[in-house]
């Protein structure tokens, strides 16, 4: 099972920047969008071939602002944040 999080973290240029991501392990994330798709399309080779984009983010514990738990929405089909209590 697919564990999503929302995730800031620290950049190399010292900024923040917020993503939904796929836990791989406790410093590493493969980052998706607000579907839970992790390629994107970034365009064509000459022969028509797709070129997709994966990203991961491998994050030093210090530069993690926050980790949140998240789910897919059976009603929307898009990530949430899970709200506890």
């Amino acid at each position: 099972m697919k564990q999503y999080v929302r995730l800031k973290f620290k950049t190399d240029l010292g900024r923040a920047r917020t993503v939904w991501a796929i836990k791989r392990s406790p410093k590493t994330f493969l980052v998706v969008d607000k579907e839970g798709e992790t390629e994107k399309l970034v365009g064509h080779e000459k022969d028509g071939t797709p070129i997709v984009r994966v990203e991961v983010v491998i994050a030093d514990a210090r530069d993690i602002v926050f980790e949140r738990p998240a789910t897919m929405s059976k009603k929307y089909a898009e990530l949430v944040e899970l709200v506890e209590g």
